[in-house]
């Protein structure tokens, strides 16, 4: 447990770290909106499956950036640990960084997933550790080509939530959300840069029921290129549902 804690506790503290390591680089700023829906539906004890859909834009409102589909299978193993695969799809639209290249390029992922959950006081953490095979549709030319380009990710997110007012994130209960995730790539399509991205989420949710929340707040993603000292500072609003559906409980009624 308390490696955990210093490993979250460095996650949430790098992206200052990193932002103050490229204050003399190439940084362009945009404003973000990000919108999510996940929904998790537990058909056993031991098996879920968690799907997610996400629309992001830049230039504040106004341009689509990206939209995600993705879903993922888990086993449970005990009640603080998980283990999943699975799969997503992706569509980059053309953004404000790259105005020569005006069309749609699609990715596809698959992944595998650990997830522990621990429980300090009234705080609870998730911890996601999560290795990507990323299918990046290959540009020439500012054109689309044939073929796609093969790289590996590994994620490390953690998530935080703790209630206010209250002991426990029950129905009706107000409470503070934030997380932290760090991106490295790695293999011979990556580049001179292994750090790729981190994203920090700092806002409020609110528990409507035992099955549905909803949570906003301020978005930073800092990303850097594949090559060179150049930088993306996004800054931004985050928007997202969590609805969780256990069809477990229909399933022994029948």
């Amino acid at each position: 447990m308390k490696q955990r804690f210093l490993l979250a506790s460095f996650a949430l503290l790098l992206p200052f770290w990193a932002i103050a390591q490229a204050s003399t680089k190439q940084v362009t700023a945009q404003h973000i909106f990000w919108a999510a829906d996940f929904c998790t539906f537990k058909f056993s004890p031991k098996w879920s499956l968690m799907v997610d859909l996400q629309h992001r834009r830049v230039d504040g409102f106004n341009k689509t950036a990206l939209n995600l589909g993705r879903g993922i299978l888990f086993y449970q193993v005990h009640d603080n640990l998980s283990i999943g695969g699975g799969a997503a799809t992706i569509a980059f639209y053309p953004n404000l960084i790259n105005a020569a290249f005006d069309e749609t390029r699609p990715e596809f992922r698959s992944f595998q997933r650990v997830v522990v959950r621990q429980k300090i006081g009234r705080v609870r953490f998730q911890h996601w550790y999560t290795l990507e095979q990323r299918f990046l549709r290959k540009v020439e030319n500012n054109e689309l080509a044939d073929g796609s380009i093969f790289s590996n990710r590994f994620r490390y997110f953690v998530n935080v939530q703790c209630p206010i007012g209250n002991k426990e994130i029950d129905p009706g209960t107000l409470f503070f959300a934030g997380f932290n995730e760090l991106f490295f790539s790695f293999g011979k399509n990556v580049g001179t840069n292994a750090f790729d991205q981190n994203r920090v989420f700092l806002g409020l949710g609110y528990q409507f029921n035992k099955s549905f929340n909803a949570q906003v707040g301020y978005l930073n993603v800092w990303q850097q290129s594949a090559n060179g000292p150049r930088f993306t500072d996004n800054n931004g609003l985050r928007v997202a549902l969590v609805q969780n559906f256990d069809l477990s409980k229909k399933v022994e009624k029948k």
